[in-house]
């Protein structure tokens, strides 16, 4: 067994599993113990055998290379403060927990910072928001994705009950398609595009999303009223494809903008129609499992755009971080711009440290990281973590918490 897989290891391309393990080697000791991190690992559990302090140094050093400070209180985090925790099962975790926020986020459900009054305080199914009179599909969440994003969306948006555009398009609108894909070999279902949004160049091209093509979606089901869910590959499994998330989002804030999709009120609570909360109806995924780790070293020219969209949650392949900001979501933590060290604030606050609960008398103190390089705008995740700007963990009333800044690893 141990001469097939080294021999495996070291002619497998694709995919990073030829990379040295020799550093796990004294982490070795550490598997006679029941570690358990359970929960948020900035909360506190009674659960004693854990390692939540190690668990926040890692994300703090990669909230730090994404220039989302984690919060100074975890009780009182701000509108741009960033979240997360070290992911048990993969980037398809990582996907799947920014999927459900991005759900409950968009579909008007209750969320964790959302009190709830009255009986449906102590509720354990969704509390949903009753639609506008005048548009049945403000709760009806729609996702766009390149056909290279990696299965685990669509596992996740099956499990999520998320419908994706050729889905809702071709049993909703059958032939009205905003795009032609006559010719380009395609499977369609009553004229969409199977699979997702066609690439640049098609099977022999880059395997980068078609801005184009992905903004006339968008536009058409926007314009029906539906909020958005937008997924970027920041390094895409099968052609290694890093999307333009800035141009991408420059192009579709005028869309949102155009719709009605920024900073809507949403009734979410059944028994008192006066409680309500501002979101946007769009929701922007960056999956960095293969690339977030190296869009840091980036150096591209500073073109920021303040009005384009926000990125809501990101993913990412190695150390992971999902999870989001604060009180209003819909204030999604703002990513940096390219070629700056910083988004629009003290330089120094991507690299301030975050106040740790308990830790351990002999846990050693953090050194100090160094500035951050440049990073493209829109990206997140390293490639070993997936991170997601989302929200917390479930709460108790089965809503999870969305919000704006997230990363899981």
């Amino acid at each position: 067994m141990e001469g097939y897989l080294g021999g495996q290891r070291e002619r497998l391309l694709g995919y990073q599993v030829n990379l040295s393990l020799d550093g796990h080697a004294a982490l070795g000791r550490f598997l006679g113990y029941h570690i358990n991190n359970i929960g948020d690992p900035f909360v506190d559990s009674n659960y004693s055998l854990h390692s939540r302090w190690l668990e926040r140094a890692v994300l703090e050093h990669y909230a730090r290379l994404w220039h989302a400070p984690l919060p100074e209180d975890p009780a009182r985090p701000g509108n741009d403060d960033g979240w997360g925790y070290v992911l048990s099962m993969g980037s398809t975790e990582g996907n799947l927990y920014a999927m459900w926020n991005a759900r409950d986020y968009l579909d008007g459900n209750a969320l964790v910072r959302d009190e709830v009054s009255g009986d449906a305080s102590c509720r354990t199914s969704y509390l949903r928001a009753k639609h506008p009179d005048d548009n049945p599909n403000a709760y009806m969440p729609v996702a766009f994705f390149s056909q290279e994003t990696h299965y685990s969306h669509i596992k996740a948006m099956r499990v999520l009950d998320i419908p994706t555009f050729y889905d809702l398009g071709g049993s909703l609108y059958p032939g009205e398609c905003p795009i032609d894909v006559a010719g380009t070999g395609m499977q369609t279902y009553n004229g969409w595009p199977l699979g997702g949004v066609p690439t640049t160049g098609g099977d022999e091209g880059p395997g980068t999303v078609d801005v184009d093509a992905l903004v006339a979606l968008v536009d058409f089901f926007a314009a029906k009223g539906h909020p958005v869910l937008v997924n970027f590959n920041i390094g895409s499994v099968f052609k290694g494809a890093y999307d333009d998330v800035q141009g991408a989002c420059e192009r579709l804030r005028p869309v949102f903008e155009r719709h009605g999709l920024v900073d809507r009120t949403v009734r979410f609570d059944p028994d008192d129609p006066t409680r309500v909360s501002t979101r946007n109806g769009y929701w922007i995924h960056v999956d960095g499992a293969l690339g977030g780790a190296y869009a840091p070293t980036w150096r591209r020219p500073a073109t920021a755009d303040s009005s384009r969209p926000r990125r809501r949650s990101s993913t990412s392949g190695s150390p992971r971080c999902p999870r989001s900001s604060p009180a209003d979501t819909s204030t999604p933590a703002r990513p940096s711009p390219p070629g700056s060290t910083c988004p629009a604030r003290d330089p120094s606050c991507a690299r301030r440290p975050t106040r740790r609960s308990s830790p351990p008398p002999t846990a050693p103190s953090p050194a100090p990281a160094a500035a951050s390089p440049p990073w493209p705008c829109g990206t997140t995740s390293p490639s070993s973590a997936r991170s997601s700007r989302c929200g917390r963990p479930p709460r108790s009333c089965g809503s999870p918490s969305t919000r704006p800044n997230a990363c899981a690893g």
